[in-house]
């Protein structure tokens, strides 16, 4: 019975704690009526961003469009590059970490004209690296690629729900 009691204390007391700091749960982007349809406008059309892109799309409710014409925002990736560098180096002068660098180049306009010049977005992940399990390594680095592309299309959606509708400039790039 006490028992019982001081675990409802300290949960009460926990959760009076998290809501007086202001913590609260991660919701979702409210995508706004007057941005559908969405085109994704991509150069690599099997680009695995371009899909995920989509997949994120739908999943918010957000009707998408392969036709210019009927697209009232269109999500532009002009670049995409991965690349993988040395982060640290042992004393015997093999390879102990590496950085996975996923950067985009995007845009966002809508037929009256430009709404987000193009800019860059790079996320950037490490991981450790074992020569002997290499095998193992080099699919830790294959997932680590497919988050950081699952982040960087939430990142991306996140920007242009909260972008405002009105155009820069108006000519599209």
């Amino acid at each position: 019975m006490l028992n019982t009691i001081v675990r409802a204390v300290i949960v009460t007391v926990t959760l009076l704690a998290l809501a007086a700091c202001g913590f609260q749960l991660r919701t979702s982007d409210n995508w706004p009526a007057e941005k559908t349809p969405v085109l994704v406008e991509i150069v690599d059309t099997r680009s695995a961003l371009a899909e995920q892109l989509k997949r994120d799309l739908l999943a918010r409710d957000v009707q998408t469009t392969e036709t210019l014409s009927d697209a009232k925002l269109i999500i532009s990736v002009l670049e995409e590059t991965d690349e993988q560098r040395t982060l640290t180096v042992g004393k015997n002068g093999r390879v102990r970490e590496y950085e996975l660098i996923y950067r985009v180049r995007y845009a966002g306009h809508t037929q009256a004209g430009l709404l987000l010049a193009p800019e860059y977005l790079t996320l950037r992940r490490a991981y450790a690296f074992d020569p002997t399990t290499i095998l193992a390594k080099q699919r830790e680095a294959e997932e680590l690629l497919e988050d950081l592309r699952k982040d960087m299309s939430q990142r991306l959606l996140q920007r242009f729900a909260r972008l405002q509708a009105t155009p820069i400039s108006s000519t599209q790039p």
